[in-house]
């Protein structure tokens, strides 16, 4: 299992291979969908989706806002990884020299302030890739890191070396850089009537990162409060689900 990351103030070039134990994460308030499926060149999209669904689940439930996916930081971390997998090297500096920073600019990324990096090969699922990343300290950092305003996932299958699991990278950035940035985008499950189990689980986890956006948007103390109370119901519909 290999992982490396880089943060805003650290050289990419100087950083180190981290020696983690494989700690589990712990349990997530809701699935994210795709989570748990190995990744193939099948459902690299979803993998991401799923991946960036899980960083946000982790920021939201430790305190700090969700991260919207930013296009130019998704496509240059989605080509490092491909990279990285095809011509078998692990590091957060390319073969040309680029930086994380040079890369995220060639991608057109204009965002400008600070970048960060996480990078982790050998896993197979979208869940097993992140569970390795909060395992160690200063991944976990990072990807908790209150600076962060946009994100992007890359993923691919197979990995440097070994050609095990997947490889992934997360780029993380201070400014919005132009791109449009959107909110994961969790489906809604079924077609209307009351939404249980695993489903309730998933609204769970839309309704945290809606209501993180509303209290940082500074939003009436009504809307605050009828988010809070989906949120509520949300939560009894998941434990009773999971009970059942």
């Amino acid at each position: 299992m290999r992982l490396r990351h880089t943060g805003r103030g650290l050289a990419p070039a100087v950083a180190a291979l981290a020696a983690v134990a494989l700690i589990p994460a712990p349990a997530a308030a809701a699935a994210c969908p795709g989570e748990s499926d190995p990744v193939s060149a099948l459902n690299i999209a979803q993998s991401e989706a799923a991946m960036h669904c899980l960083v946000n689940d982790y920021r939201v439930s430790h305190g700090a806002l969700p991260v919207l996916i930013e296009s130019h930081l998704a496509a240059a971390a989605r080509a490092h990884a491909q990279d990285m997998v095809a011509r078998s090297f692990f590091s957060h500096v390319n073969l040309a020299g680029f930086s994380p920073r040079d890369r995220a600019v060639a991608a057109g990324y204009a965002g400008g302030g600070g970048i960060g990096e996480n990078i982790v090969s050998g896993a197979a699922t979208p869940r097993a890739l992140f569970d390795v990343l909060v395992g160690s300290a200063p991944h976990a950092g990072n990807m908790l890191g209150p600076q962060w305003k946009v994100a992007g996932v890359g993923i691919e299958a197979g990995a440097p070396f070994s050609g095990f699991g997947a490889t992934a990278v997360q780029m993380f950035g201070e400014n919005t850089g132009g791109g449009n940035p959107v909110d994961v985008a969790i489906p809604e499950s079924g077609s209307g009537g009351t939404t249980t189990g695993t489903h309730a689980c998933e609204k769970v986890t839309r309704l945290r990162i809606k209501l993180a956006h509303r209290k940082a948007q500074k939003a009436s103390t009504n809307r605050i409060a009828k988010t809070k109370a989906k949120l509520k119901k949300a939560k009894a519909a998941c434990r009773a689900g999971q009970a059942a």
